[in-house]
């Protein structure tokens, strides 16, 4: 495997990994709403 083709799968992974990434801040994120909006819902 060269340098170049190494290079080539480093980049591949890295955009794999921030993309879960970007899903699990989404998913925080949408957890996160819920949380604020139940405690709104209890304390009126």
């Amino acid at each position: 495997m060269t340098d170049k083709d190494r290079r080539a799968k480093e980049e591949e992974e890295d955009k794999e990994c921030n993309a879960n990434v970007d899903k699990n801040n989404l998913a925080l994120a949408a957890m996160g709403i819920m949380v604020k909006d139940n405690g709104k819902n209890k304390n009126p």
